[in-house]
């Protein structure tokens, strides 16, 4: 009787978890992996594109718009970025309300 009712093995993972792949409900795998490689190269063209246009193109615009003494504060906005994103993580986590963050940062961007 106590072997019907437990529906989980050894390691707390539900049996019928046990030996499931990645394939999702309803997915081919052949369109799930063409997925995933084209958002991995999608990501690897973008990376070289943003670190291209972060670095010298960006040095030479802040110098021709005549800002080279501020370009420090300017090449720290990506950092204070991650900083504030980490903590709106966190308050996201802890209040629990998504939706309305989501609509009033959504409505701060018009």
């Amino acid at each position: 009787m106590a072997s019907e009712m437990n529906d989980t093995s050894d390691n707390g993972v539900p049996d019928a978890a046990q030996g499931a792949g990645t394939d999702l409900p309803g997915v081919p795998p052949n369109i799930l992996r063409r997925s995933l490689v084209l958002s991995a190269a999608g990501s690897i063209i973008g990376t070289f594109f943003f670190s291209l246009n972060a670095g010298p193109i960006f040095n030479r615009y802040i110098e021709f718009i005549g800002l080279k003494e501020k370009l420090g504060i300017f090449m720290a906005i990506p950092a204070l970025a991650g900083i504030t994103q980490m903590f709106g993580a966190w308050i996201l986590q802890r209040t629990g309300r998504r939706r309305l963050f989501f609509f009033l940062f959504l409505l701060e961007n018009f």
